[in-house]
């Protein structure tokens, strides 16, 4: 059975406790997409939003919050296609490493990696295709995400959000290595292919 997640959708947690001053943060996009994008990369295959009373008005005319889940739904629905063929085979966080989650492993298809990310490693059910959503786990700051690929034999690739097509990312040197680099707003994330 597919695993889904929810999300509230607004990110300021006195909505969860009924505390009285609950209302739009600035960061709620960043917040949302942060937690969207990290449960993809864990292998989540749904998003269920939580509360309509924080996405709609009255009249049925979307919040703030509700742009907000317009805007990553259009995101996650331009991966949709992809990630539902893939099956999670491990997730990896750089450092510094959050307590309790695990660091990079020696020896990985990860060689080194840039700061403050998440990453999680796919492989395509279909293809035997190695697939990587790498995510930027800070919501205050973009981040360029630099990653050193081992045993590739071909051209990396990064899927094209608003096309819908995968674009070479990276090519292998002679030592089957290849580096990829890719700018992520806050909380965002990109998936990369391996042939």
């Amino acid at each position: 059975m597919p695993l889904i997640c929810w999300v509230e959708a607004n990110a300021d947690k006195r909505y969860e406790w009924g505390e009285a001053g609950a209302g739009y943060l600035p960061d709620n996009a960043a917040k949302l997409r942060q937690s969207v994008y990290t449960a993809l990369a864990y292998g989540v295959k749904g998003i269920q939003w939580f509360t309509t009373g924080l996405v709609f008005r009255a009249g049925g005319e979307l919040t703030e919050s509700g742009l907000d889940v317009q805007g990553i739904n259009a995101e996650v629905n331009a991966l949709g296609p992809t990630l539902l063929g893939l099956r999670s085979t491990g997730v990896w966080h750089t450092e510094p490493v959050p307590e309790g989650a695990p660091g990079l492993p020696e020896g990985g298809r990860v060689v080194t990696a840039s700061a403050g990310l998440v990453i999680g490693e796919l492989v395509d059910e279909a293809t035997g295709a190695i697939c990587l959503l790498v995510v930027n786990r800070s919501i205050e700051e973009n981040a360029t995400a630099v990653l050193t690929l081992g045993e590739v034999e071909a051209a990396v690739e990064g899927l094209d959000p608003e096309a819908g097509v995968w674009r070479t990312a990276g090519v292998p040197d002679a030592e089957q290595r290849a580096r990829v680099q890719s700018a992520l707003r806050p909380g965002a994330g990109v998936l990369l292919r391996l042939q």
